[in-house]
């Protein structure tokens, strides 16, 4: 029920163009069935809001260290604009492959995990399911949730774009090191938000950010009344009139 809730709630933000947290819709949907079933424990909770608030933050200043590091060291190649562009497209693509990377050994357990401790499913089965999964929203939904990471919040050039996908992955890494589930999300509008406020907070969309910061705080509320709805739904029982 939980991962049921989970993912109506991300399906509903992906259809408002909002980019949100895998990890606060599970937490906020086993948060409203532990609450029913009066299993609630707080305990963990600080732990969990302390990595969402510390994963765009983290991800902000890493992307800014970033920035100023390798600006440095491109400014000092001197490359002409052709070898400039093969350059930045090729480091594109690695970094991409390291934010996918990074989002694979991560975010997958966001769902698949709650089905690995019920016995249901081995671990490599639910890396295959969840890997499959990934790549098929990625197909299908991922454009305009794209749209307002990569155009509206910030306009990104190649340059700041590669800094925002490397600090993605470096930070969604040190998590996964750490073995905390967190939010690819957060982290690359973290990174995001680094780069534009580096380079002036006028040119960050505050209006976009607002947006953004309302689906982050709606996001595990949503899907708690989600989760609670299911549970009522499915312990309602028909009594036939007589």
């Amino acid at each position: 029920m939980s991962s049921v809730a989970a993912a109506l709630t991300v399906t509903l933000m992906t259809i408002l163009r909002q980019p949100v947290s895998t990890s606060q819709s599970v937490v906020g949907a086993i948060m409203g069935i532990g609450f029913m079933n009066r299993q609630l424990n707080l305990g963990g909770l600080g732990k969990v809001a302390a990595c969402w608030f510390g994963t765009p933050v983290g991800a902000a200043l890493i992307a800014v260290a970033l920035y100023v590091l390798l600006a440095a060291v491109y400014n000092r190649l001197n490359l002409n604009l052709f070898v400039s562009d093969m350059l930045l497209r090729a480091a594109l693509i690695v970094a991409g492959c390291y934010g996918a990377y990074g989002l694979g050994a991560n975010n997958v357990a966001n769902v698949t995990a709650v089905f690995v401790g019920a016995g249901t499913i081995t671990v490599f089965e639910a890396a295959l399911i969840g890997g499959g999964s990934i790549a098929a929203g990625v197909l299908t939904f991922s454009r305009p949730v794209m749209e307002t990471v990569g155009k509206k919040l910030v306009r990104l050039d190649p340059f700041s774009a590669l800094v925002v996908v490397l600090s993605l992955g470096i930070t969604v890494n040190i998590y996964t090191v750490i073995g905390v589930p967190v939010s690819t999300s957060q982290a690359i509008i973290g990174g995001v938000l680094g780069i534009g406020i580096l380079k002036g907070a006028n040119t960050v969309s505050l209006q976009a950010l607002k947006n953004i910061l309302l689906a982050w705080f709606l996001t595990p509320v949503v899907a708690c009344f989600v989760s609670v709805a299911i549970l009522f739904a499915s312990n309602l029982k028909y009594m036939p009139t007589p």
